[in-house]
């Protein structure tokens, strides 16, 4: 029989994930009657509704120094299946050696770790962000584990019942964060800022220093890219400088009042790479004769 100081329940399987976060929290680990305890009555934990999941699991990410530590119980007592079954499938999967020498479970946990435990958006990116590599690693000629973990993201968090907001955060940072910060331009990096917003953007920067924090070698470049990204966001931010074609002084309206019937919008994006340098001032007299010269080249 269990003892009572014990708060394990089989009636309360929440009482199961609890109890795992409360001992870590203190810094202790489960004792083995509450171990042996667990492990017998693991199954119960499926009965769980997903949204007591979720804010289980919101819980021991915004609680927990090191997350890791959680998940890995989950593991030994064969609880990570029916909380996580998607970072389950992940035990095992291996991945590109010459970057990990850990599965690809293992390599999630140390980027967790990465992250600190008052960013509950960076914590959830991380523990999600290569859910994708199991099945885009088993599948014929696409590995794109970025596309297909945004996909996996998607079917959790509506699964959880996640508001919207959060969701797509989320998603935006596990669908880019194959981004190489190291080979990104400025239009690029405006362009990305436009699509995902500052903070999302700001979020990504961050999840990649955690992701290249944890990899088997060191990529002092790309921190380091990383970094001028953070001061470039930070100067842009500070000028007012433009994050998209929609901030030119001219629009695709302009354009076609002044003449210009075809192949608008590489115009616009060549008007916008051209403000980006510096080669041509955010005025709508200047870009549209700029337009039409960049049109007469299709002529």
């Amino acid at each position: 029989m269990i003892s009572k100081q014990i708060k394990l329940d089989i009636n309360n399987p929440v009482s199961f994930l609890q109890q795992i976060r409360i001992t870590i929290e203190k810094g202790d680990n489960l004792n083995n009657e509450e171990s042996n305890y667990i492990k017998k009555y693991a199954h119960i934990v499926k009965k769980l509704p997903d949204e007591k999941i979720k804010d289980e699991l919101i819980k021991a990410l915004e609680n927990l120094d090191c997350p890791s530590k959680y998940f890995e119980v989950l593991k030994e007592h064969s609880l990570l299946q029916y909380i996580l079954p998607e970072l389950s499938d992940c035990i095992n999967v291996k991945s590109n050696p010459y970057f990990h020498n850990k599965d690809v479970f293992g390599h999630t946990m140390d980027v967790l770790d990465f992250t600190p435990k008052n960013n509950i958006k960076l914590r959830l990116a991380a523990l999600f962000h290569d859910l994708g590599k199991p099945e885009a690693f088993n599948s014929s000629g696409n590995n794109r584990h970025d596309i297909e973990g945004a996909r996996v993201t998607n079917k959790i968090m509506n699964r959880m019942f996640f508001d919207q907001d959060m969701k797509q955060s989320i998603i935006s940072l596990v669908q880019y964060h194959m981004t190489i910060f190291g080979e990104i331009t400025e239009v690029d990096l405006r362009r990305l800022w436009n699509k995902i917003g500052k903070e999302n953007l700001l979020q990504l920067i961050q999840l990649k220093e955690a992701d290249v924090k944890s990899l088997r070698i060191e990529l002092p470049s790309e921190i380091e890219a990383l970094t001028r990204a953070k001061e470039k966001i930070k100067e842009i931010e500070k000028h007012g400088g433009i994050i998209s074609n929609l901030d030119l002084a001219v629009t695709e309206k302009d354009l076609i009042s002044s003449g210009i019937d075809s192949n608008k919008s590489y115009v616009l994006d060549c008007l916008f790479e051209g403000v980006v340098y510096g080669a041509f001032n955010n005025e709508k007299q200047e870009l549209l004769q700029k337009a039409h010269k960049i049109a007469s080249y299709f002529n």
